[in-house]
Order: C-alpha cells, then sequence, then structure tokens
C-alpha cells in the first residue's frame, strides 16, 4: 500500500546513516575539516570517555526524536548543519504522515576519535539499531523496521552552548 511505501522510505533514516542523494551525498564527500562549527564557551579538549558519552547521549536523543517527531532537531543537531537539515527532513515526512518509531534504540559502538580540539571532535565509530516499530497517532503499527546490525560513521561533533551536538555525518 501507499503507507507501506511511505514508510519504507523513512525506515533509513533511524540510524546515523544518511539517505542517498540530496545533501547526504555532498556531506559524505565532504572534508571534516571543512565543516563550519557553532561558537560555544571555552572549553579544553575533551577525553575519549566523555566523546563515548557524548556520542551515546546523543544516540538517546536521536532516538527519542523519532519517537516523538514534534521534538526540535537542535536536541541532537547544531542549527543550520548538514545533520540538522536532514533530520528536519525526516522529521517533517514522519509528522506529515502522522508516524513515529516506537522500541527504536541506537547502539553506538566505541569511538575512534579521530581528530579532538576543544569545540570540535571527529570520531569513527559502528552503530546499530533495535528492531522498532512504526506506528500512526492511535498507536497502530503500520510498519515494523528489523534490527540494524551496524554500520560505520564518522561522526563531526560541535560544542554548542547547549552541549554536544551532531554537525555532519560522513562515511567513515
Amino acid at each position: 500500500t501507499l503507507v507501506v511505501a511511505l514508510v519504507a522510505g523513512l525506515l533509513a533514516t533511524a540510524g546515523w546513516r544518511r539517505p542517498v542523494g540530496g545533501r547526504g551525498a555532498a556531506a559524505a564527500s565532504a572534508d571534516p575539516s571543512s565543516v563550519a562549527v557553532s561558537v560555544a564557551p571555552a572549553a579544553r579538549v575533551p577525553g575519549r570517555e566523555a566523546i563515548q558519552a557524548a556520542v551515546a547521549d546523543l544516540s538517546g536523543r536521536r532516538a527519542r526524536l523519532f519517537a516523538d517527531p514534534r521534538r526540535p532537531v537542535s536536541e541532537v543537531a547544531v542549527a543550520g548543519s548538514p545533520a540538522a537539515l536532514e533530520d528536519a527532513v525526516a522529521l517533517r515526512a514522519l509528522r506529515d504522515r502522522g508516524l513515529a518509531y516506537r522500541g527504536l534504540r541506537l547502539r553506538p559502538g566505541p569511538v575512534r576519535v579521530v581528530d579532538a580540539r576543544p569545540r570540535r571532535v571527529v570520531v569513527d565509530l559502528a552503530t546499530a539499531a533495535t528492531a522498532y516499530d512504526v506506528v500512526d497517532r492511535g498507536g497502530t503499527v503500520v510498519a515494523h523496521a528489523p534490527a540494524d546490525r551496524g554500520h560505520s560513521v564518522r561522526l563531526v561533533l560541535a560544542l554548542t552552548p547547549d552541549g554536544w551536538r551532531v554537525q555532519a555525518v560522513l562515511a567513515a
């Protein structure tokens, strides 16, 4: 049906992966050092444990965005960034169709720090997603997404006044 076809296009947006084409393809080929970072208060270079904790926190926040697509993208991504723009499109599509994800958990693996500065961190990691249901406004399951065993991504994180946020998701 039409609903199943629409939902199938949304299922790939749950993890830290980007859709093929559009801004996602451009971001995947971008040099992480060229990604602009918003200004934040003075900070020290974070350690690996702090970075791992930030990625885990952002993964949980991102799963909650898709559970309630009315939440602001700024909970996860830097305003106006490639990551924010792509998530906004995916969340708008869910809202417009009255859909949400139920039971989604994102599971980031250990981070490998590629570059760490006081306000900008680039990490490689493998990330996986649990199985989840796509539900309508009434809570009826309209689709089921199987668990994603994982894929590698490169995240560019920026320290904002509200804490660490995703600036861009690149091909690892």
